[in-house]
């Protein structure tokens, strides 16, 4: 008789692993400013580079950048000039508190473009 046993290794199970938080979750989103390059507009013009900035929402657990709620960021003004008539956009006041380096109170990440999908936390 053959003895199989030693030859037949032992079933091992499997361990399961959690998954990161970041991955199973509700997003919270806050507020918060995105900092960026103006790249695409100088290789067309030719103009001396700045960083321009975007309002936009962040997930305070994965960094995913959502919406940008316009109600709170700008203000639209209906102009009319004879025939013509148009929608004049402007920034809120507390939109231009935000923009103020002194008064600043909301976080900036940096992005390479205007809307980037994540931000590092």
């Amino acid at each position: 008789m053959i003895d199989i046993s030693d030859d037949v290794p032992k079933y091992k199970k499997k361990s399961k692993t959690k998954p990161p938080k970041k991955i199973d979750h509700k997003h919270t989103y806050e507020p918060c400013l995105i900092e960026f390059p103006e790249q695409y507009y100088l290789k067309e013009h030719n103009r001396n580079g700045k960083t321009h900035f975007q309002f936009a929402s962040y997930c305070t657990i994965c960094g995913k950048v959502g919406h940008i709620d316009r109600d709170r960021w700008y203000k639209d003004t209906k102009c009319r000039e004879g025939n013509r008539s148009w929608i004049k956009v402007d920034f809120s006041e507390e939109a231009e508190r935000e923009l103020n380096p002194e008064t600043r109170t909301l976080p900036v990440f940096w992005g390479e473009c205007w809307l980037p999908k994540f931000v590092d936390i």
